[in-house]
């Protein structure tokens, strides 16, 4: 009785058909499975997962996505093609990024606003020897598209720190006496700013800027910026500055924002008078774009 038993088990093993062979080639467009693509579209999806959307593939395997024998062999052909067809993350937008392009984009749109705030900082080393004279400390403030600026100037005089209001209605500048608080009218060569015009300023520095470099991405403004350095010369500093005493380059940076193409920082580098060293630093940050504003003279 056992001995049939054993029999008929062994002819119903023996009866049961074959499991169906599984290609070894997963790389071919139809496979006996019908679910791994060609082998290029592999390592085209799967350096496109790599690369544009930063996610490991090992999530990507071991996640819910490819819960399944079809989806396991998927995911295992996915790794399989970019062993296979090498390739590997070219650092996305930043390796392809061209600074002179980037420029170009950043001065039309400059040139398009009506408006921006500024804050203007200008940093000496802490070695470096008492300014004389009038120096500018820092500057904050907006301005409009034909020039004209509405500040809160912190300067010195003769090392005495003092803080001014300030107006710049075309050639005529409103300073505010910081005692009688009452406003005067000058010249620009005698203000307390000198030439400086940031809206031309800027646009300037941006068309004539050499030796660009891409230095990297970085958050700047709440978004992200490409940060590109170069050499400014003294004379188009002069605009930014108020006034150069010297005709030596400055190394200057400049972050211009990713999707909007507008300049949110400036960076120079260098001594643009008497009172200022080699290590002196301007910095100025640009925000609120196209926020309205009313420069008009002071009553």
């Amino acid at each position: 009785m056992h001995r049939l038993k054993n029999e008929r088990a062994r002819t119903t093993t023996l009866a049961q058909p074959a499991a169906p062979i599984v290609s070894i080639e997963p790389f071919v467009s139809t496979t006996s499975v019908g679910l791994v693509p060609d082998a290029q579209s592999l390592h085209n999806t799967a350096m496109q997962t790599l690369c544009s959307s930063r996610t490991h593939i090992s999530r990507r395997v071991g996640g819910d996505r490819f819960k399944g024998t079809g989806h396991s062999i998927i995911a295992l052909s996915v790794v399989l093609a970019v062993l296979l067809f090498g390739g590997g993350c070219s650092g996305g937008e930043e390796a392809t990024v061209d600074p002179t392009a980037v420029f170009a984009e950043s001065v039309t749109a400059m040139k398009a606003l009506q408006s921006f705030h500024f804050v203007y900082d200008v940093e000496n080393p802490s070695d470096a020897p008492q300014a004389s004279g009038t120096a500018i400390v820092r500057i904050v403030g907006d301005v409009a598209a034909n020039g004209n600026m509405q500040a809160s100037i912190d300067l010195t005089q003769n090392g005495v720190p003092l803080k001014v209001e300030f107006v710049a209605v075309g050639p005529t500048h409103y300073v505010q006496d910081p005692t009688s608080q009452k406003w005067q009218g000058v010249p620009a060569a005698f203000s307390p700013v000198g030439a400086l015009n940031l809206s031309a300023g800027t646009i300037q520095v941006l068309e004539r800027i050499t030796g660009l470099e891409y230095v990297g991405e970085e958050d700047v403004g709440g978004g992200p910026a490409y940060r590109i350095k170069g050499q400014v010369e003294a004379a188009d500093v002069a605009a930014i500055a108020g006034s150069t005493s010297t005709e030596t380059p400055f190394e200057g940076e400049v972050w211009i924002g990713v999707g909007d193409h507008l300049v949110k920082r400036i960076n120079l580098l260098g001594a643009a008078t008497a009172n200022e060293t080699t290590g002196t630093v301007r910095t100025i940050e640009l925000s609120d774009f196209d926020k309205p504003v009313e420069i008009v003279p002071p009553q």
